[in-house]
């Protein structure tokens, strides 16, 4: 199995800028410089980054191994006791509702 791809750099420091966090690296600090002198534009670069990255994330899902699905277990067969100790069970639960 391949390991799902990271985003590059310059996306996450722009995602950390985004929230408002920076820790002063130089990816940081351009993408915080981008984003005081021109907001659309960082914006712009973030959503294409993001679009981007998306895409490689769908590549990369459809090239993973599809598991297949179990098959659910049999239910146990069901012996005699079993059945007359529900049949006693529904009925006290009958007779507990009649007397409410």
């Amino acid at each position: 199995m391949i390991p799902e791809p990271d985003p590059p750099s310059i996306l996450k420091a722009m995602r950390w800028v985004a929230a408002g966090e920076c820790d002063g690296s130089e990816s940081q600090t351009w993408a915080k410089n981008l984003l005081k002198t021109d907001p659309r534009e960082f914006h712009a670069q973030l959503i294409g980054l993001e679009k981007q990255h998306q895409a490689v994330l769908a590549k990369w899902m459809q090239s993973q191994p599809v598991e297949p699905k179990e098959k659910p277990e049999e239910p146990a067969a069901r012996d005699a006791g079993r059945e007359r100790c529900d049949l006693a069970i529904q009925r006290l639960l009958e007779e507990a509702k009649e007397g409410l």
